[in-house]
């Protein structure tokens, strides 16, 4: 995938933050398409992760080594799937499990348990909780990336790209979740549609990387097919003494 590929996502993503103000300010009207559960928006948000983990899937059918990278990645896409559709909650018509009155029904509600707990007690302590919050999964995210050396010798530019930008959509969009940060300027209903972008953005993000490891396994599977075959094409036939 060209780079050409970050620069038209930081265009799409430049064009939708301005839509998602446009929506915030002036069509708060059409702020359901944003903020509806199961809505517009969502709905493109699970279809991404459902497309990225079967791409993915793919993408470890045709490499021959470290098929554990799209298989990891697969995994998380179609996480990232039952995450958006609160795990089946609408479809299976049960009850989600709530503590502290939050309703359980994705991932980042125990950060906002956990944020809300200091809240409650020790209301002075929820920004350095936090802090350590985010400071831990770096950390692990750090350690990780360097044991595995995927950053180096894995992931390609735009895919480092993309996942910077994965990470920051993520904190953003759990920053304005667990209201760690108030805006006098914004409404409720406008901090989840900007919630909401931030989290769409991350799973278009999320589906260029797993284009990205498909197309990096064809190609190169293309070309030592086409050498292979042009060779054997060319050979010349031995001549006996």
């Amino acid at each position: 995938m060209h780079i050409m590929a970050v620069w038209v996502y930081l265009i799409y993503f430049s064009i939708g933050l301005a839509v998602s103000m446009l929506v915030a300010f002036y069509f708060p009207q059409h702020t359901e398409i944003f903020t509806e559960e199961n809505g517009l928006v969502e709905s493109i948000e699970a279809i991404l992760y459902v497309f990225s983990g079967i791409i993915a899937i793919a993408a470890a059918i045709f490499t021959k080594s470290k098929k554990y990278v799209p298989l990891s990645f697969s995994i998380l896409g179609f996480l990232l799937f039952m995450e958006e559709i609160s795990w089946g909650r609408d479809m299976l018509k049960y009850e989600n499990f709530t503590f502290l009155r939050v309703r359980i029904d994705s991932a980042h509600d125990f950060v906002e348990i956990v944020l809300r707990t200091f809240d409650t007690y020790w209301y002075w302590h929820k920004p350095f909780v936090a802090a350590a919050l985010l400071l831990i999964f770096v950390s692990i995210a750090f350690i990780l990336i360097r044991k595995l050396k995927l950053w180096k010798n894995i992931f390609s530019f735009n895919a480092k790209v993309f996942l910077i930008i994965i990470f920051f959509m993520f904190l953003f969009s759990s920053i304005i979740d667990s209201r760690i940060i108030r805006f006098s300027n914004f409404t409720s209903a406008d901090m989840v549609i900007f919630e909401e972008y931030f989290e769409l953005s991350a799973s278009v993000a999320w589906a260029l990387i797993a284009i990205e490891l498909l197309q990096k396994v064809i190609c190169v599977k293309t070309i030592k097919q086409k050498l292979k075959s042009f060779l054997v094409r060319y050979k010349r036939p031995e001549t006996g003494t």
